[in-house]
């Protein structure tokens, strides 16, 4: 730890860098911690069943992978190993465990019976999406390593077993950084390694790598279907239309104007149509539930995908009912008749 203090000390003095901090885990990582822990309330102690994720963190790492504090105050580099223990949890806990009763300043027993640590909640931050983006974010909280205490009887998991994780928030594109994060590496230990350098943009987007490719193959799957359902809507309503040539050089011969013989057809059509969406949209409103694992940051009744796809279906089912329509208008009736 005190390696990694050295070093998020040099990485901040790297011009164009905001923030630097480092932490047991990141998200993404799947990697979860749990420690026994007890609420106590009005002097009652209440342990909790459901235990929530532990987070061991540097005090600079909330405000460097930009989690907004809801309420109170988030770590400080004050909350030294001299300081009275401080915690601070996110949202998903915050109303989980005290419904609706402000967490600041209630204390917490973290550990084992025979051997606990009373901390102070300081604050309440917003959620994570620890493990994955198609997982809600579950109840958190946040502890300052250098307040951990060395207490072996404490059980407390190794802290870094395979080093730590680093983040570093920068002012311009992370990628210009990346030599100069290396050399400060070097610089305070030629034998440490670097590993697995990456944005969070690039963590996030290897962690839908399946769904992504899931949701690639039923977008191309779909938009076949929807271009050959729209092709064979296209090629019904003409032909039902073309069909009704007849009728429509009799209409004329009898008086009627081809404006509103244009009408009649397409209100007729108009009707099939209305009934079509609506059996069609229901439908989709069914199915769509088996989709919701692919879709991320999105609900499975989408408006602007159920509009646009009924829009598209609506507008080739009248420009296929119209287009028959018209040429059959513009031919003389007289001729229709003789040559049926």
């Amino acid at each position: 730890m005190a390696f990694a203090e050295r070093l998020v000390e040099r990485l901040r003095a790297i011009p164009g860098v905001v923030s630097a901090a480092y932490a047991r885990q990141l998200p993404m990582v799947s990697l979860q911690d749990s420690i026994r822990l007890t609420i106590l309330r009005h002097g009652v102690e209440e342990t909790l069943d459901d235990t929530p994720d532990i987070r061991f963190v540097s005090h600079d790492y909330l405000r460097t992978i930009d989690v907004p504090t809801l309420s109170g105050r988030s770590l400080t580099a004050e909350d030294g190993a001299a300081q009275f223990p401080v915690v601070v949890i996110n949202d998903a806990m915050a109303r989980r465990d005290f419904r609706g009763v402000s967490p600041i300043g209630e204390t917490i027993l973290l550990g084992p019976t025979d051997h606990r640590i009373a901390m102070q909640i300081v604050g309440v931050v917003g959620d994570i999406r620890q493990f994955g983006l198609d997982r809600p974010p579950g109840s958190q909280y946040f502890v300052d390593m250098r307040q951990v205490p060395a207490d072996p009887a404490f059980h407390m998991p190794p802290l870094f077993p395979v080093g730590a994780y680093y983040t570093v928030r920068v002012a311009g594109k992370p990628g210009a950084l990346l030599n100069n994060i290396r050399g400060v590496v070097r610089q305070l230990d030629p034998d440490a390694p670097v590993d697995r350098i990456a944005t969070m943009e690039q963590i996030v987007a290897n962690s839908i790598t399946r769904p992504r490719m899931y949701a690639v193959l039923v977008s191309i799957f779909s938009g076949l279907a929807v271009t050959l359902a729209a092709i064979g809507l296209y090629g019904v309503m003409a032909f039902s239309v073309t069909q009704r040539t007849r009728e429509i050089g009799i209409r004329m011969a009898l008086g009627a104007q081809r404006r509103e013989v244009l009408e009649l057809v397409l209100r007729q059509c108009g009707a099939l149509i209305v009934i079509g969406l609506g059996a069609g949209l229901a439908a989709a409103v069914f199915a769509t539930r088996y989709l919701e694992g692919l879709l991320f940051g999105l609900t499975p009744l989408d408006p602007k995908t159920f509009a646009s796809v009924a829009f598209i279906f609506a507008t080739v089912a009248l420009i296929a009912s119209y287009l028959p329509a018209r040429r059959a208008m513009v031919v003389d009736p007289a001729l229709t008749l003789r040559s049926e």
